[in-house]
C-alpha cells in the first residue's frame, strides 16, 4: 500500500509540475504575442504620422511655399500652412490613389481635408468663406479576413486662401493595413525602382489584376480594386500562399 500510495503521489507531483510548466510557458507565449501585437499598432502609428507630416510639412505635397527675393540672395520659406491650390489639385490628380510625394509600399492611406465655415466683418474689410471639404488617396481598402489593421487620426492646419487669409482646418488621414495594400505596394516598389523582386504573398480572396488595379474577388458580386502606379499583368490567385516574382518589363509590372 505505501508502495501504491508513493507511486500516486509521485504521478499527482508531475502532472502538477507539467501543468505549471505549461501555464508558465503559455504566459510567456501571451506576452510576446501582446508584445507583437503593441510593436505592429506602435509601428503603424508611427509611419501614419510620418506620412502626415509630409503631406503637410513638404512642398512637394501641401505645404504653402513662399519666394522671397531680397537683393542678390534667395530663400524659400517653408511654413507650416496647407495651400488650398495644392489641395484643389491634389483632390483632382490623386482622386483614387495616394500623392506621389508621400508614397507608402507597405499601407494604404486616404486624405480628407475640411476648413470651416467664417466671417470677416470689419466695416472695411468683408470675407466669407463657407465649409469645404476635399479627399484624395485610395478609394478602395482590404476587406473581410484581408484587413489587418486600420486606423485614423486628425489634427488642425492652417489653409492659406489667399495673400491675406488664412483659415483654420482639420486633416483626417484613414490608414490601411492589409493584403491588398501589401500587395500593391510591392508591385509599386518594383514599378518606381525598376528592381525585380521575388517575394512570398498570400492572399484570403481570388487575386487578380485589371490593367491599372489589383483586384480581390470578396464575394460573387463583391470585387474590391486599389489603383498601381504602372500597368500590371498578373495570373489569377487563388486563396492561399505563393513565392512570386515581380517584373518591370519596359514600365509594365508583371507578377507570376
Amino acid at each position: 500500500m505505501k508502495a501504491q500510495s508513493s507511486f500516486l503521489m509521485k504521478g499527482i507531483f508531475l502532472i502538477t509540475i507539467l501543468i505549471l510548466i505549461y501555464l508558465f510557458i503559455n504566459q510567456i507565449f501571451s506576452a510576446n504575442l501582446a508584445h507583437a501585437e503593441f510593436y505592429s499598432e506602435a509601428r503603424m502609428f508611427e509611419k501614419a504620422t510620418t506620412i502626415s507630416q509630409i503631406l503637410t510639412t513638404s512642398p512637394s505635397c501641401l505645404a504653402y511655399e513662399e519666394k522671397n527675393e531680397l537683393q542678390f540672395y534667395s530663400s524659400n520659406i517653408t511654413q507650416k500652412v496647407l495651400d488650398i491650390n495644392k489641395i484643389e489639385k491634389f483632390s483632382v490628380e490623386y482622386e483614387d490613389i495616394e500623392p506621389k510625394c508621400a508614397k507608402s509600399y507597405e499601407y494604404g492611406y486616404e486624405v480628407f481635408i475640411e476648413y470651416f465655415s467664417s466671417e470677416v466683418n470689419t466695416g472695411i474689410y468683408e470675407f466669407r468663406e463657407e465649409r469645404k471639404t476635399w479627399r484624395f488617396g485610395s478609394k478602395n481598402f482590404s476587406e473581410g479576413n484581408a484587413l489587418k489593421k486600420s486606423l485614423e487620426i486628425s489634427f488642425p492646419v492652417s489653409i492659406r486662401i489667399n495673400s491675406s487669409f488664412l483659415q483654420p482646418g482639420v486633416l483626417k488621414l484613414k490608414f490601411v493595413k492589409g493584403e491588398l495594400e501589401e500587395i500593391v505596394g510591392l508591385i509599386n516598389k518594383v514599378c518606381d525602382t525598376k528592381v525585380n523582386l521575388r517575394t512570398k504573398i498570400s492572399t484570403s480572396y481570388i487575386l487578380f489584376s485589371d490593367d491599372y488595379n489589383i483586384c480581390q474577388q470578396i464575394f460573387p458580386d463583391k470585387i474590391v480594386c486599389r489603383k498601381t502606379y504602372c500597368k500590371v499583368t498578373m495570373e489569377k490567385f487563388y486563396p492561399g500562399k505563393y513565392n512570386v516574382l515581380i517584373e518591370n518589363l519596359g514600365g509594365e509590372v508583371f507578377v507570376k
